[in-house]
């Protein structure tokens, strides 16, 4: 099998792994949601571009905040190479008939930046009207190439020293791009795509020219945080056996230990705040919760999203409580099964209020409303009546 073929079964296998997971994701129940929020969301968007009008000095500010946007979008995506660790030992001795390897790869990597490019235009083609600005279809194309510009930017970047350029390189690709999409806006569309055409030119060239080895090890490691980033938004729905975990110390974030003499309180503690996946989880639901009080003003519906924010997290932080099950010095430790239960329940009491104090500080400050009290009162008594029954429940069945 050659290097292209081996892609196309990697690739096969890969789409296959992600179907399966996806299924379960994407149920009947979430996307009967997710069609309801879109719809909303995209009601609200309709009556907020009404309410707008615009003087040409506000059109160029709005634009140049878009120009900005669309310059930090032209990132969106990494390179997906499929390289796995072994591949290191065994295709590093290929590495000159690699090529068709790339071009298969950079050519996967360019279908759902393109997909959201087409979508991004879509959603900003109603704001161009209002301010009278002309788009077309090319800038999707602009767009698009740009992207290709980025992972052109990704392979020079897996070359034996650059790891250490990657930032100079990001800033560079944000300032081209927004030449790029200035020179569309403001001068002319055409001359755009003549510069965005040079750029690509550019990178093509200087790798044809490039003779420096590939950082095999950087490779391996850039592909298994590509993959970790996909594993830990399917996590938000549904186990990933597959989830590599990544442990690293946040000495900001020391301040918020408990000093305390129990055992698994100390250890849950750490494996939350020095995790990525837990801790990411939490945030990006707070996160989202918080867009939705931004976009939907109804105080008693936030109160239910707000208590579903609290019980996600707390489900999705229950497999914690095996997290250090089988342990040989934690198995001969003089502590019971009861005590680690409690343990881990005043664990999880501490991150769901840290969570409400959160997002209801935020909250107020979005909108202030003193009846958002209801819903903070309703996610203190869901935290320290009902969730801890729940958790009694499944705990007892481990």
């Amino acid at each position: 099998m050659n290097l292209e073929g081996l892609f196309k079964t990697r690739l096969a296998n890969h789409q296959k792994r992600l179907a399966k997971y996806l299924r379960y994701v994407f149920n009947d129940h979430f996307v009967l949601v997710l069609m309801i929020a879109l719809g909303g969301i995209g009601l609200s968007y309709a009556q907020f571009i009404q309410t707008l009008s615009f003087t040409h000095d506000q059109t160029t500010l709005v634009l140049i905040g878009i120009i900005a946007i669309l310059s930090c979008l032209t990132l969106f995506g990494k390179l997906a190479l499929l390289i796995q660790p072994a591949d290191k030992h065994f295709l590093s001795t290929l590495e000159n008939d690699w090529k068709p390897y790339i071009h298969k790869s950079l050519v996967y990597s360019l279908c759902l930046p393109s997909f959201i490019a087409i979508c991004t235009v879509g959603i900003l083609y109603p704001l161009f009207l209002k301010m009278n600005v002309v788009v077309s279809f090319v800038l999707c194309i602009v767009m698009i190439l740009l992207k290709y510009v980025d992972l052109l930017r990704q392979v020079w970047l897996l070359k034996q020293n650059r790891p250490l350029k990657q930032w100079q390189s990001v800033v560079a690709m944000m300032l081209s791009s927004g030449i790029v999409f200035s020179l569309y806006f403001f001068v002319n569309i055409w001359a755009s795509v003549i510069c965005v055409g040079l750029f690509i030119g550019i990178m093509q060239y200087s790798l044809q020219k490039d003779t420096a080895l590939y950082y095999w090890e950087y490779i391996v490691d850039t592909e298994i945080k590509r993959m970790n980033q996909i594993y830990r938004l399917l996590q938000l729905f549904i186990d990933v056996p597959i989830f590599e975990e990544t442990v690293k110390r946040r000495p900001y974030l020391d301040k918020c230990f408990t000093k305390t003499t129990r055992l698994y309180y100390y250890l849950y503690e750490r494996a939350f705040l020095r995790g990525k996946a837990e801790l990411s989880m939490s945030m990006q639901l707070m996160g989202m919760t918080i867009l939705l009080r931004y976009l939907f003003s109804n105080v008693y519906l936030y109160s239910g999203i707000l208590v579903c924010m609290l019980f996600l997290t707390g489900y999705q932080l229950l497999p914690m409580y095996q997290h250090f099950s089988g342990h040989i010095l934690l198995e001969i430790a003089p502590y019971t099964k009861d005590e680690k239960k409690r343990d881990f329940q005043a664990f999880l009491k501490k991150i769901l209020v840290v969570q409400l104090l959160v997002a209801s500080v935020l909250s107020m400050l979005i909108a202030f409303d003193i009846r958002l009290m209801i819903g903070i009162l309703i996610g203190i008594v869901f935290i320290y009546i009902i969730f801890p029954l729940y958790v009694q429940r499944k705990l007892d069945k481990i």
